[in-house]
Order: structure tokens, then sequence, then C-alpha cells
């Protein structure tokens, strides 16, 4: 199908409201490094029997923090100790985000839904200087109509919050929406915004999902192999669901 094709289909109908880490770069193992420096630094244990990118990986910085330090860190201390975090990921980031971080395929496929006229959106838990980084190096940040990051909103992933200002921001409603996910937390915030969900395996496996109550539309290892004609049809169906 060609492009114009899609376009006819699509076009102002619909929005795609992406995650970032785990989506569009793949930096689980960035920050679990940055985690793991706090550690240290701290004196804080190290819980091996934790698998960072199934059990800590998309969740926000606080509860990362709980989940990773149960009880080592007062309710006082904590912006503090993320804010750190946040600036040993960033400078992580910073050295690694030409290094081979970005998720397969993505690049052509956001051009593709681009180009086919599909308004797109971020909804992230990153830092708003994070997420203009990552996607300014990419080459596709005056390309996104809205970046939703978490300072923006009361309530983090799992609540809906990021990505009904998402949606609202770009002029849709949740129904018209599809958002690309790919931690649990995440998913639970789609689930809950009544959007549709396409879910990004790079931390998540389908055997893991199917032990969860999450709803989901599509899955994919990566981008590669999603074909406009895909697109399309994804998009025919979310009509079809919400007629």
């Amino acid at each position: 199908m060609s492009i114009s094709g899609v376009q006819s289909k699509v076009k102002n109908r619909f929005a795609i409201i992406f995650d970032m880490d785990g989506v569009i770069i793949k930096t689980s193992h960035l920050h679990e490094a940055a985690w793991h420096s706090i550690a240290k630094k701290y004196g804080y244990p190290w819980n091996q029997q934790l698998n960072f990118a199934k059990d800590v990986f998309g969740t926000a910085s606080p509860d990362s923090a709980r989940i990773l330090f149960p009880g080592y860190i007062s309710h006082d201390a904590m912006p503090q100790i993320c804010q750190e975090k946040a600036h040993i990921y960033e400078q992580i980031l910073r050295e690694q985000i030409l290094n081979n971080i970005e998720v397969p395929g993505f690049r052509s496929f956001f051009d593709a839904i681009c180009e086919a006229g599909i308004p797109v959106a971020l909804a992230t838990s990153s830092p708003k200087s994070e997420a203009n980084f990552v996607l300014d190096r990419l080459g596709v940040l005056e390309k996104f109509n809205a970046v939703i990051d978490v300072s923006q909103v009361s309530k983090p992933k799992p609540d809906p919050e990021i990505y009904l200002t998402a949606a609202a921001t770009v002029g849709f409603a949740p129904e018209e929406c599809l958002g690309v996910e790919d931690s649990l937390t995440g998913i639970e915030a789609i689930n809950q915004a009544k959007m549709k969900c396409v879910v990004v395996g790079t931390t998540l496996t389908q055997e893991r999902l199917s032990r969860t109550s999450l709803r989901y539309d599509l899955y994919i290892p990566d981008f590669q192999l999603v074909s406009l004609g895909e697109l399309s049809l994804l998009f025919s169906l979310l009509k079809g669901d919400n007629q």
C-alpha cells in the first residue's frame, strides 16, 4: 500500500502516543547502571534476585528507588536521591546516545506515519530535558506534535493522566488514540486511558503479559516488521471497535 493510500484512510482521525524509554530507545541497562551508582555511593544493598528490566524499568524514579532499596531512603531524602540518579543517567545517556540504542526500525516506522499525516505525541516518565535531548539527537523532535513529560502531570504511570494529557494536547479523544508502550506500568496507563495499545517487546515477553490482566492489541519485538499496510489495518480495527 502506498503512503498516499494510508494517508487517505487515517489522516486527522487518529493519533499515536509513544512512550520513550524502551519504545524509542533501549535504555533499561542505562537506568540500571545509574541506580547501581547510587547504591554504590550510599552503600545500599543491591538485590541480585531482582530482574531490573522486568521488575523495575518503566516505573517512576521514586517507585524504582522503593523497589530497589526498600526501607533505605526516607521520604525527605527521596527527591535528592532521584535527582542524583537523573543526573547520573543523563551523563550515561549522553555518552551512549549514538551507540546503537535506538529500537530497531523505529525511525523508518516513525517517518512513515508522519508522512501519512498521523499526529504523534510523546508521553514519557523522563524529565523534559532528557526527552528533548533524545528526540533532538535522533532528529525527530520537530516532528512531534506534543511532548508530555513527567513534570506536566500530578500522577505518574500507571495513572492514565499523562496519556490523557497527550491526547488532549493533540486534540484527540482517548478512544481515537493508540498508545505504544513496553512496560507493565505504561500498558496499565494506556488501558486506564481507554486507548488501543501496541506493546514493543524490548523488556516484556508475551508469555509474561499473558499472566497479567492487561489488554493489548498488538505485540511487536521492535518496529522492523511493521509495514504501512499493517498500520492501515491497525487504524481500521481501531475505527471498527469504537463505532
